[in-house]
């Protein structure tokens, strides 16, 4: 998250202005645990366990941030 302030304001009103009113947000399916790498939270930064079959983000998780914490 190293975002300033105005930058999510930013996103928020192009998402919200209708500019972009869905985002492209990239996952990855995990298949096998031992040869990924570790797996974050958004907000709090905490290590994760992880299974297969689980999701992770790949591109986008900025904007999940900002979106997720308003």
């Amino acid at each position: 998250m190293s975002w300033t302030l105005q930058k999510s304001i930013s996103l928020l009103d192009f998402q919200l202005l209708g500019k972009s009113p869905v985002s492209p947000i990239s996952v990855n399916i995990i298949e096998d645990i031992n040869e990924s790498v570790p797996q974050i939270q958004f907000l709090s930064r905490e290590i994760i366990e992880i299974s297969n079959g689980q999701y992770s983000v790949v591109d986008g998780q900025q904007r999940l941030t900002t979106v997720s914490a308003q």
